[in-house]
């Protein structure tokens, strides 16, 4: 994985390897199941910021591209889930959430937001006095 890089680098990386390979954007697009500007759209306006894996992983397959160089850097997923934070202050107390905690350090970036929206959503749970056996 390329810690250096950033959006600009990863569009013109794509604008670069479709030209190279002769395919049109509209074609990309419609290859990775979105509307025919889709493509355009992420390498002229810079919409979405970064392509979600599931497009990445389709342009990567079908075109033999570096997905290294459209991925997100891992600078991006740690400032994002900091276990030392507040975020996770609520949890440090519950011998349960504890371990979740521990185990969420190993985990990728999709399953991270999965865990932070469940335990979010648990500790509202708890507040409203609606909590789960």
């Amino acid at each position: 994985m390329n810690p250096d890089t950033d959006p600009d680098d990863a569009r013109r990386y794509l604008r670069e390897a479709l030209a190279q390979i002769g395919v049109p954007m509209k074609h990309a697009s419609e290859l990775v199941g979105k509307s025919h500007a889709y493509i355009q759209q992420y390498l002229e306006r810079g919409i979405p910021k970064w392509l979600p894996e599931p497009i990445r992983a389709a342009l990567v397959t079908a075109y033999g591209l570096d997905a290294d160089r459209l991925r997100p850097p891992p600078a991006k997923l740690h400032q994002r889930f900091d276990i030392h934070s507040q975020q996770f202050n609520q949890f440090r107390h519950d011998p349960h959430a504890v371990e979740v905690v521990e185990l969420f350090t190993g985990l990728d970036e999709r399953s991270r937001l999965v865990v932070v929206e469940l335990m979010r959503r648990l500790g509202h749970r708890s507040e409203n006095g609606a909590a789960a056996a």
